[in-house]
């Protein structure tokens, strides 16, 4: 089994909200994730 880490967390607003899909939440969170934890591209 390989080692794992949780190094970045995103969020995205809570609520009903209008011209978003599910799809679209979660990539926002993924991507703010990805920012917040200042790994490069390359690495993940």
């Amino acid at each position: 089994m390989r080692a794992v880490a949780i190094v970045g967390v995103g969020s995205t607003p809570f609520g009903k909200l209008e011209g978003q899909s599910i799809i679209d939440l979660a990539v926002a969170a993924c991507r703010d994730a990805l920012a917040d934890s200042g790994v490069p591209q390359e690495q993940v």
